[in-house]
C-alpha cells in the first residue's frame, strides 16, 4: 500500500510539523513588528520567540527576509479584505470613492503598527517594498472595479495602471508621514487625496454619469 497521503507517516509527521513552526515563526515576527522597529529584529530574535534553534529556523526560512514576505503576503491579504468593505453605496462621485478608500486604507495602518511597519516604513527590506507594489496594483484594480460599479468609465487601456499610480501617490504621503510622525497623520490622509485625485482628473472627467450596468474591468498588469 502507498502510505506517501497517510498522516501518520513520518514524512507526513515532519512536513506537519515544519509547516506549524513556520506559522509559529510568521506570528512571532508579526508580535515583535507591533512593538519593535524593524531595523533591530534579527533571525534569533524570531528564533528565541518561538523557542527553536537558530539553526532549525535557518532550515524553515534561508533568511529574514524570507519571513518578512510571509508576513506581508498576510497583510496584503488582509488589506484587499479590508478594502473590499469599504463602503460607496451612498457615494456621490468617483473622487468620493477614491476618498473613502484612501480613508479606509488609513484605518488599516492606523490599527496595525506591524503592516505599517513592513509596508510604508523606511527601514523595510527593498525586496518587501517591491513586492508591496504589485498588492497595491491589486488594490487599484479593486478600487477601479468599484467605481465602475457606480459610474460610467470609458474602455480606456490605461485606466487600470493610473489608479494604480493614484494608489502610489497616496502610499507616498502615507509613507512620508510615518517618516515625520510614525504614524499616518490625518493632514497626510487629506493630502494624499488630493493628490491621488488630482492625478486621476487627467484621466477622468470631474463629473461622470451614474452607470446603470454592471461593468467588468479585465486587465492585465
Amino acid at each position: 500500500m502507498n502510505t506517501s497521503c497517510d498522516p501518520k507517516t513520518p514524512e507526513r509527521r515532519t512536513q506537519a510539523r515544519g509547516r506549524i513552526r513556520r506559522e509559529l515563526m510568521v506570528q512571532a515576527a508579526k508580535n515583535l513588528l507591533e512593538t519593535r522597529s524593524i531595523s533591530t529584529i534579527k533571525m534569533v530574535d524570531v528564533a528565541r520567540v518561538v523557542q527553536i534553534p537558530i539553526g532549525s529556523a535557518y532550515h524553515l526560512f534561508p533568511d529574514l527576509d524570507a519571513i518578512w514576505l510571509a508576513v506581508v503576503c498576510d497583510f496584503e491579504a488582509e488589506l484587499h479584505a479590508w478594502q473590499s468593505e469599504t463602503s460607496i453605496g451612498d457615494a456621490q462621485s468617483w473622487q468620493d470613492i477614491v476618498a473613502r478608500y484612501i480613508r479606509h486604507g488609513a484605518a488599516f495602518f492606523g490599527k496595525s503598527p506591524a503592516a505599517t511597519q513592513l509596508m510604508l516604513g523606511p527601514f523595510s527590506p527593498p525586496s518587501i517594498k517591491l513586492k508591496d507594489r504589485d498588492n497595491d496594483y491589486a488594490i487599484a484594480l479593486l478600487l477601479l472595479s468599484r467605481v465602475s460599479t457606480k459610474f460610467r468609465l470609458a474602455n480606456l487601456d490605461d485606466l487600470p495602471h493610473a489608479f494604480f499610480h493614484a494608489i502610489e501617490i497616496a502610499d507616498v504621503f502615507f509613507s512620508l508621514s510615518i517618516i515625520r510622525h510614525d504614524r499616518i497623520m490625518p493632514y497626510y490622509v487629506v493630502e494624499a487625496t488630493r493628490a491621488a485625485v488630482a492625478y486621476l482628473e487627467v484621466y477622468l472627467p470631474s463629473v461622470l454619469s451614474l452607470e446603470t450596468r454592471t461593468v467588468d474591468i479585465i486587465s492585465s498588469k
